[in-house]
């Protein structure tokens, strides 16, 4: 009887968790799937606790806020990514110290570790470049879910002017070397930076 009920309550708080990830959308946390059945999938093999996940949203969270106070950052095409504290800023900026800037407001935030970005200059991006970035993250994600031995919902990958940007907590440094292999052999891929760590 105690083991279901501790079974039951592990379960809701799964369900929790998957909720709180899938309608919070001021932070994007390790494998930016789907909202529903995946997303529950997705947290339950998550490496991190089921609190580390709330943790880590709750950052995110924050810092979209604070993101949002400043009319500077609130237009920028960045997304924040969040595992175990280290925050990841990935996206496009306008001016020469942005970055630098945005990593300050982050660091700000309560629970930060440290603050990594990989911001890259923006270049009038086109429909068909923002089409080809889409393209290039949706080919590299099936190339990862097909490939044996990797947890491809432990890998977010952001894709910027052909740039594939990996990150998230794997289980080996085996897994973290062929999934950057994999993305670099990723039709129209520019670069790739890996941020993966190992558990």
């Amino acid at each position: 009887m105690k083991r279901t009920a501790r079974i039951l309550t592990q379960l809701a708080s799964v369900i929790l968790v998957a909720f709180m990830l899938s309608s919070c959308t001021a932070a994007v946390v390790a494998g930016g799937g789907a909202a529903g059945g995946y997303k529950v999938y997705e947290t339950v093999t998550d490496r991190r606790t089921v609190s580390g996940q709330v943790d880590d949203t709750v950052i995110g969270a924050k810092i979209r806020s604070r993101f949002n106070e400043n009319a500077w950052v609130k237009e920028l095409p960045v997304e924040i990514f969040v595992f175990r504290g280290d925050v990841y800023l990935v996206g496009q900026v306008t001016q020469s110290g942005q970055a630098s800037r945005m990593a300050a407001l982050a660091q700000g935030v309560e629970g930060v570790r440290q603050v990594t970005t990989y911001l890259l200059p923006t270049r009038g991006v086109t429909v068909q470049d923002a089409a080809a970035d889409t393209a290039i993250t949706a080919e590299l994600r099936g190339r990862l879910i097909a490939e044996k031995g990797i947890s491809s919902t432990q890998i977010s990958v952001k894709t910027v002017q052909g740039h594939v940007v990996l990150m998230g907590i794997v289980d080996s440094s085996l897994q973290a070397s062929k999934a950057e292999l994999l993305a670099r052999k990723t039709h129209g891929v520019v670069a790739v930076k890996n941020y993966l760590k190992v558990r």
